[in-house]
């Protein structure tokens, strides 16, 4: 482990030749350099490898095989692309893979989700990662926490297993309605926590299937194009503690239902055609608040003292 100081210079030329080692942390250092097939054939121990926050470049053929089995990756800012890396195909053992801002260029191959179904952590943000997540019914997303932010991916949003924790599509070009992936009727609670969809070509109005998500602490879909008014069932997530949903075209009263979910403590309803006045239970209600946006809509009357007991 020489992790976070200011080494320099490229350590493969000397760290290749350890056979026996089995796990390798160098990130955040000022290490670079070229690393090409022959720096890493001689680590056939190696499980974790931590290279991230450096400024190297992979160099190897496209059909080259590691004679590793890694269970820890992460090259986070090296330069991978312009291909999807087909050699992690070989690599079945994978839990936690770190490929953001690595320049792919590329579509994620169908073979990918079918071969790392072990995969905890994936982590393909800040690339220039194109086309659809090909998933189905029957062949779900089951990665537990899935960082898939800031990419050009288009289409429909996928299906997820009921067993993700954390999903991040944001600023992306998915677009359609929410309806397949919210209301996908499931045989058992979804156990998503965290729903990040901020940013994208979502339309339509946001469907009243939020039941079926009862552990969701965070949800942003801030910057579509959702119409319509507030769903309901949104009263029903109890965890719920960040919501944003701003920059839409959402319009009706203050949201009711709300009134549920105690547990607030950011809500951010600005940049909608929301009218009406807003409720003195806001204040009674969502005591836990630190932050209420409500901003650029058109909400009418007084504003209630009660919002003064959000101490």
């Amino acid at each position: 482990d020489l992790s976070t100081n200011k080494f320099s210079g490229n350590p493969f030329e000397s760290l290749g030749s350890l056979s026996k080692l089995s796990v390798l942390h160098i990130n955040y250092n000022n290490f670079q350099g070229v690393v090409k097939e022959d720096d890493l054939a001689n680590l056939t121990s190696l499980k974790e490898f931590d290279a991230s926050g450096n400024n190297f470049t992979l160099k190897v053929g496209p059909h080259w095989i590691p004679n590793f089995q890694i269970i820890y990756l992460d090259v986070t800012s090296w330069q991978i692309g312009p291909n999807f890396p087909s050699w992690i195909q070989s690599q079945n053992k994978l839990q936690y893979v770190g490929l953001s801002n690595t320049g792919i260029l590329d579509s994620i191959p169908t073979w990918f989700w079918e071969a790392h179904s072990q995969v905890l952590y994936l982590n393909l943000s800040h690339n220039h990662i194109h086309g659809e997540l090909v998933t189905t019914i029957k062949n779900p997303i089951s990665i537990q926490t899935v960082d898939l932010s800031t990419n050009h991916l288009c289409g429909k949003l996928p299906y997820l297993s009921n067993d993700v924790y954390g999903l991040d599509l944001s600023t992306n070009s998915f677009s359609e309605s929410m309806q397949d992936f919210l209301c996908n009727n499931q045989d058992k609670p979804m156990q998503l926590e965290f729903l990040n969809l901020a940013s994208n070509n979502l339309s339509g109005e946001i469907p009243d299937c939020w039941i079926n998500w009862p552990f969701l602490v965070e949800v942003n879909l801030q910057s579509n194009h959702f119409v319509g008014n507030f769903p309901p069932s949104m009263g029903s997530l109890a965890e719920l503690q960040s919501l944003e949903i701003r920059n839409n075209l959402l319009s009706g009263i203050f949201p009711t239902s709300l009134k549920k979910t105690s547990q607030l403590i950011s809500l951010d309803l600005g940049e909608n055609n929301l009218s009406g006045c807003i409720p003195t239970w806001v204040g009674e209600k969502l005591s836990n608040m630190k932050i209420l946006r409500l901003r650029s809509n058109s909400f009418s009357g007084h504003i209630p003292n009660e919002i003064c007991q959000m101490s």
